[in-house]
């Protein structure tokens, strides 16, 4: 008579087991589909496209949650597996980025360090662009959304008169400045068929040949779009397969454009860019053979940079030729724009030939800033607003 209760305990124990089993098996199937789906199959299929520009973070949550499940139900065997679960979703889906120590790092080589951030038209005011360059005291900035018909073209005298002395590049909508003199500047169309005169559709990849006192190297800046012009998205989901074939096409054709500038070069190359593109996919990994992501090589953790407040996708970029090898990369706070800017330190392996430099097909105008020496560190006045004491705030006098 004392048994039955006792059976009846062990048997709905053993139900609830089987189905902690059957839970965590599911997941670990899900999350190597989605890999399989999102890293080998990509944008070639919408689906596979859907599930690379997803939030990253969607594939953790259902593993945090079966995992609060089986811990409640104290299957011990499938808290195990749920593990196992949160584990290759973080290492596979996220993207979680782990330094490891490099052999054969050249300690002793030529370093700079680049700014690149979107500003978001510069809607955050000068006040947060100035506090930016102090935090990440660079050599090189690049900033994207930044043309002269939003917010930011109304402080660029306040930003000439910070950054006295430095060089200055611009295109529709990139800003770049280096510390050393510039050589040439170039300007080259995303997408010959987009309107110039249209701000809101046009972009370029602007580059500037840098002459520093290691030798000479190639500053590039971009901003991809995701829609063509007179694009109108389809409608909820219905419309999705349309407009995810639309986005990774049109990334596609401005990687290609990115190639040809960079395979047209000789000597180091440095891009700063927001590709408005996760990093998988085929319009990524086009612009992989020749150029490493600085992130994914002395990076820490997931990288994501949009939306400022709370980042969900990684989608601006640090990328360099094999000249050069990264010895950190941070992202930082937003100040005042919907992007948290990337910060890189990187150091050249071998220095460039003097005047190995070449210049593609594309707008040029040669020799302005060209003469000088390195810019000194720009003069702030002192202000309140925007004031930043970082340890690192002395490569910039205040």
């Amino acid at each position: 008579m004392c048994a039955a209760p006792a059976d009846k305990a062990r048997s709905r124990a053993t139900r609830i087991a089987r189905v902690a089993d059957w839970l965590t098996y599911l997941y670990l199937g899900v999350v190597v589909g989605c890999w399989v789906l999102s890293r080998l199959v990509g944008d070639r299929w919408w689906v596979g496209a859907a599930l690379l520009y997803a939030p990253p973070m969607i594939y953790l949550l259902p593993g945090l949650g079966m995992w609060v499940l089986v811990q409640a139900l104290r299957a011990s065997v499938a808290v195990r597996r749920a593990r196992i679960g949160v584990a290759l979703a973080a290492v596979l889906l996220l993207d979680v980025q782990l330094p490891f120590p490099r052999a054969g790092f050249p300690w002793g080589r030529p370093r700079v360090r680049i700014l690149v951030q979107n500003l978001d038209g510069g809607i955050g005011g000068f006040a947060a662009i100035r506090a930016q360059i102090q935090r990440s005291a660079p050599d090189l900035i690049v900033f994207v959304e930044a043309g002269p018909h939003t917010h930011f073209g109304l402080m660029r005298g306040d930003l000439a008169a910070f950054l006295e002395g430095w060089s200055i590049a611009r295109g529709a909508d990139v800003f770049l400045a280096s510390r050393w003199p510039m050589l040439e500047r170039e300007r080259t169309p995303l997408r010959p068929d987009e309107p110039e005169d249209d701000p809101s559709v046009y972009r370029e990849v602007v580059r500037a040949t840098i002459r520093a006192p290691f030798g000479r190297f190639h500053l590039l800046g971009a901003h991809y779009r995701k829609f063509g012009p007179g694009y109108v998205p389809g409608a909820g989901l219905r419309g999705l397969p349309r407009d995810l074939r639309h986005t990774t096409r049109l990334a596609r054709e401005q990687s290609a454009v990115l190639v040809r500038t960079v395979r047209a070069l000789t000597g180091p190359v440095v891009l700063g860019a927001d590709l408005n593109l996760p990093p998988g996919g085929r319009a990524y990994d086009r612009l992989c053979p020749r150029l490493e992501d600085a992130f994914t090589a002395a990076g820490w953790g997931l990288g994501q940079t949009w939306p400022g407040r709370f980042p969900t996708h990684r989608i601006d970029y640090i990328l360099y030729s094999r000249d050069w090898v990264a010895n950190s990369c941070i992202v930082g706070d937003p100040g005042g724009s919907d992007h948290r800017p990337v910060v890189a330190e990187l150091i050249l392996r071998v220095s460039p030939t003097p005047g190995s430099t070449s210049v593609s097909a594309g707008r040029t105008d040669g020799g302005k800033g060209a003469s000088g020496s390195p810019a000194p560190r720009p003069r702030v006045r002192p202000s309140s607003a925007g004031s930043d004491s970082s340890p690192r705030s002395p490569r910039i006098s205040l």
